[in-house]
């Protein structure tokens, strides 16, 4: 088998507007603190850990094998419902493959 380098994302070591990680949407994984979906980049293993958002994209509109850009978008405050006020992590989720259109969520 090839080595892969393993790379775990950080979300508080990036700055809305970065670039996390780009390439093959290989699958998710089961971690220590639940899912991690995992990007290939030419050999390197991005693994961003799950968060609701990300859930919902990843489980429900990106398929394995769709190339991927996952952009930060910082943290913000939910406005309603019973987690109003507390800070989550977004996300930008562009998908490109030569078989289907390009979709951003």
């Amino acid at each position: 088998f090839p080595s892969h380098d393993k790379m775990f994302v950080k979300y508080a070591e990036h700055g809305e507007g970065d670039v996390l990680c780009e390439g093959k949407y290989i699958g998710s994984r089961e971690g220590k603190y639940g899912a991690n979906y995992e990007v290939d980049n030419s050999g390197t293993i991005y693994s961003l850990p799950s968060t609701g958002q990300l859930e919902k994209i990843f489980e429900g509109r990106v398929q394995r094998g769709d190339y991927v850009r996952v952009t930060y978008r910082g943290k913000k405050a939910i406005e309603t419902g019973k987690l109003a006020g507390k800070e989550v992590h977004g996300f930008k989720v562009e998908v490109d493959d030569e078989k289907r259109e390009n979709v951003s969520f």
